[in-house]
């Protein structure tokens, strides 16, 4: 079902097609030439279950002859009028589906013309109850850029990078999860490559496609400083880093042939004894660049520490297999992962730098089918230091049958606290081992034009394994999910999605006291997400939506660390496709917020909860905004149920809390209020 204010119908312009050709003269009567019939007409392809469908051609003679009109594959729950070509009737909810090759003919004497076949798809009723829903897209806004990750190049192979995923416009969203572009998208705002400093030889961008492209020539390792403009947008990116890298170190299959002085044959060096030539304490501007050659390499790819910066890049154009048990990486300032497969490999970063700047960077990366008990990507939990970031990227990146039958096993488990941040854009996850696609305990996290599915195949709904969440967010101050593709699909027998597409926690016992209102594992006051300045730019006053700017503009006027403030914790969900597909009547939840007090699980149980000490005059701020989604699968009765529909309710049970600290404790919390805009 696809809840909109609004149906438009999609019209094609047909020309004619002729089925029977004009008899020769001496075949026709009375010694006249018959001319053949004519029709026109572009029918409606679309219908909705409930609502009446007609089409009528418009059809001639040019003897004025009576005509003749025929109908093949006729949909079951239409009628036709063989004396006009008119095709009519109201499909039920029973007919949802596409109805193709539709042929509607006109014959006159023996002669007979077509237009060509055409579908018509039939579409669930429209609901007329619940959240309203935008129309798709809203009248647009202003166009802006999200972050941008170092961008690499491996010094003598060529290579593009395409930078227009990182456009925020409302008006022409990439296609979520398409890594390659197969859909041939174009960006709508020319953008220009600005260099604050440093210059790239080969290094070329094209201002109308987006794309940074590469050719191969120069030497040695340069870096630029960057922006990306947008001069009739007025709009300016976050600076960022270009890097073209000169190898340092090649090892796999005939390594030590291709790269003269740097490579190592994996047939006698294994990997423990490789990463041993792995400089310490590498700085940035001279880092190990280590390219692995094709090939499939199995065992434990651990990395010791202290390495400081480290990229691990698959030769350019290939992308060899690691198969095994763990790549550790700890300890690093830079990490970066690009062009491998990971077959069960996992990736943890359990040891961070407390006093640097820290960034994991994967992308090219193809991570599937766990053989253990973990998580695909790991980092642990833990803080920086004050002013000091650590930020985890995704993108491009393609990921499925990971994680394990465990809550706490997923294709991307990401902590850390304090300014700790998730930056997910444009991937690729396609069922988990009955476990999240994503779940994250970062305070600043946002998710774009990603494609997650609770299902490995939607061809072949049998196959695989099924993730039980897709995005599940725990103690977040704020996070952006913005234009993603959501799969939901549940059957007892299979499992699936059983806590909502989405969802969202604010402080569970689990966790301990790791939420934004405690950010040191304590039960202090808070000291992290709603201090003046903390949140960075681009999180604040609801960058995606662009609707009603005066209203984000009051949002955006308060001060976080005024107790007044009703929006200190923020969520923005908007431009997102969400699907059920439909196998059963077990349709489950879009989007649930349990909020900080003990809820109901789906087994009729109280969850207990953890509750602590928290400021006078503290209460819970938190807010989520939904703006110009599209919800398809869910039918109207779904909205009264909040299991089936948005489960936002508190589930308050003081005999099921546990105080810890001298108090005050204000409980229960208020309700976590949602606002639908656009």
């Amino acid at each position: 079902m696809r809840l909109r204010s609004g149906f438009v119908a999609i019209a094609l312009s047909l020309s004619l097609v002729t089925v029977g050709g004009c008899r020769d003269d001496d075949e026709s009567t009375a010694g006249t030439h018959n001319s053949p019939p004519t029709i026109n007409g572009a029918p409606k392809t679309e219908a909705r279950a409930g609502e009446r469908y007609e089409f009528t051609p418009s059809a001639s003679d040019p003897e004025g002859q009576t005509l003749q009109f025929a109908v093949a594959n006729r949909p079951e729950w239409s009628t036709f009028d063989a004396t006009n070509g008119s095709l009519a009737g109201t499909p039920t909810a029973d007919h949802v589906g596409t109805f193709t090759n539709v042929t509607i003919s006109v014959t006159e004497r023996e002669v007979t013309q077509s237009l060509p076949p055409f579908a018509i798809k039939v579409e669930a009723a429209e609901s007329t109850s619940g959240p309203p829903a935008p129309p798709m897209p809203s009248a647009g806004g202003p166009f802006r850029f999200s972050e941008i990750p170092e961008i690499v190049f491996v010094r003598g192979y060529r290579e593009s990078e395409q930078l227009a995923i990182f456009h925020i416009d409302t008006l022409n969203r990439w296609r979520p999860g398409d890594l390659d572009n197969e859909s041939g998208w174009r960006p709508r705002i020319a953008t220009e490559l600005v260099y604050v400093t440093g210059s790239l030889v080969g290094v070329s961008y094209d201002t109308t496609t987006g794309l940074l492209t590469y050719d191969g020539s120069g030497s040695g390792t340069e870096t630029a400083r960057v922006k990306l403009t947008a001069p009739t947008q007025d709009a300016v990116s976050e600076e960022f880093n270009v890097r073209v890298l000169q190898p340092t170190i090649a090892w796999g299959v005939d390594a030590a042939h291709r790269f003269p002085g740097i490579g190592i044959d994996s047939e006698s060096v294994s990997w423990q004894d490789m990463r041993r030539r792995l400089r310490p304490a590498a700085p940035y501007a001279e880092p190990n660049v280590l390219v692995v050659t094709p090939g499939q390499y199995s065992g434990n790819f651990y990395i010791q520490r202290e390495l400081l910066n480290l990229y691990i890049l698959g030769e350019p154009g290939s992308r060899p297999v690691l198969v095994g048990d763990e790549l550790i990486l700890d300890g690093l300032e830079t990490a970066y992962l690009k062009n491998l497969e990971l077959d069960g490999t996992t990736v943890h970063t359990s040891v961070n730098l407390r006093d640097h700047d820290s960034n994991v960077y994967v992308t090219r990366i193809h991570q599937h089918d766990s053989t253990g008990d973990g998580n695909g990507f790991k980092a642990s939990p833990g803080q920086p230091d004050a002013n000091i970031s650590w930020r985890y990227w995704f993108w491009n990146f393609r990921g499925s049958q990971m994680g394990w039958q465990s809550n706490l096993r997923h294709q991307m488990y990401i902590e850390g606290r304090l300014d700790s941040r998730l930056l997910i854009n444009n991937v690729r996850i396609t069922g988990t081992k009955e476990c999240s696609a994503v779940k994250a305990t970062r305070p600043f996290i946002s998710i774009r034009n990603s494609y997650l599915s609770a299902v490995l195949d939607e061809g072949d709904l049998a196959a695989g394994m099924r993730a039980d969440k897709l995005i599940d967010l725990a103690n977040v101050a704020e996070v952006v999910i913005y234009n993603n593709e959501l799969v939901g699909a549940y059957t007892p027998e299979r499992w699936g999605v059983s806590d909502g597409l989405i969802f969202l926690r604010a402080h569970r016992g689990m966790w301990a006291g790791d939420s934004p209102v405690y950010p040191d594992v304590s039960w202090d006051p808070p000291t992290s997400s709603i201090r003046p300045g903390f949140a960075p730019p681009g999180f604040t006053a609801g960058p995606e939506t662009f609707v009603n700017p005066a209203f984000w503009e009051a949002v955006r006027s308060y001060d976080v660390a005024d107790p007044a403030n009703p929006y200190s914790f923020k969520k923005y969900v908007a431009y997102n496709r969400f699907r059920w597909l439909a196998e059963n009547d077990r349709r489950q939840a879009v989007f649930r917020d349990d909020g900080t007090a003990p809820r109901t699980n789906l087994d009729g149980k109280e969850a207990p909860e953890i509750w602590g000490t928290v400021p006078p005059n503290w209460s819970e701020r938190s807010v989520t905004f939904f703006a110009n989604n599209r919800y398809e699968g869910w039918l109207p009765q779904d909205m009264t149920d909040p299991h089936r529909w948005f489960e936002l309710d508190n589930h308050a049970a003081p005999s099921l809390v546990t105080f810890n600290g001298p108090g005050p404790w204000a409980y229960p919390p208020p309700p976590r209020p949602v606002v639908f805009v656009g």
